[in-house]
């Protein structure tokens, strides 16, 4: 029995059986937990509203919210925050540096393991001053942040704040780079999460 939430709890999934547990609950919390030792491991903040639809694959986290936004999860950046004492400040992505370049979270390499994803090797990355289409989610979100944009927190855990949504968002399935969504407001969308765009809407007539 995992304690803590003060409201019923709305979703949950996790990696596997002895992982990372995520849930949320109409108390508005988004919550991890490790399933060894059933302790709470970590805290999202971002969404405005309730979380409706969530997805867990390795270290990745996709929720969406009734406030109409979606939004890309570290939760080793999570985890690393709550052991610290840090809680978000801000539902804006990560800045420049805080997230590793080279990690391709959705690349070809990456494989789903008994840790979850495997993602290649660290290391340094040479800036030859090329500009590079952003290969991964994480390489994109960094990307934004030398943009200007969502650079107002670097400490948070939040990679990507996909906007497309008016009303909740009621489902969400993502596999690779491929996320599709379902929202109150009678419509799917397909999203790149690689770049963060919405690359096709359909509209639902019930």
């Amino acid at each position: 029995t995992l304690a803590g939430h003060l409201s019923p709890v709305i979703a949950l999934d996790f990696t596997e059986p002895y992982g990372t547990l995520v849930s949320s609950s109409s108390d508005s919390s988004v919550r991890l937990w490790d399933l060894t030792t059933g302790t709470e491991t970590g805290f999202l903040k971002g969404h405005q509203g309730l979380v409706k639809a969530l997805q867990v694959e390795g270290s990745v986290c996709v929720s969406g919210g009734e406030d109409g936004g979606i939004r890309v999860w570290d939760l080793d950046k999570a985890e690393e925050m709550f052991y610290a004492g840090i809680v978000p400040t801000s539902s804006r992505g990560a800045a420049a540096g805080a997230l590793p370049i080279d990690e391709d979270v959705f690349g070809p390499t990456s494989t789903i393991g008994a840790g979850g994803l495997v993602n290649g090797p660290a290391g340094g990355v040479e800036d030859d001053g090329l500009l590079r289409e952003p290969t991964s989610v994480r390489d994109g979100a960094v990307a934004a942040a030398v943009a200007g944009e969502d650079a107002d927190d670097p400490s948070s855990p939040c990679m990507r704040n996909l906007q497309g949504h008016t009303k909740a968002v009621t489902s969400l399935f993502f596999d690779g780079p491929t996320l599709v969504t379902g929202s109150s407001d009678s419509t799917l969308r397909q999203w790149d999460l690689t770049t963060g765009q919405c690359v096709q809407t359909m509209d639902i007539l019930w």
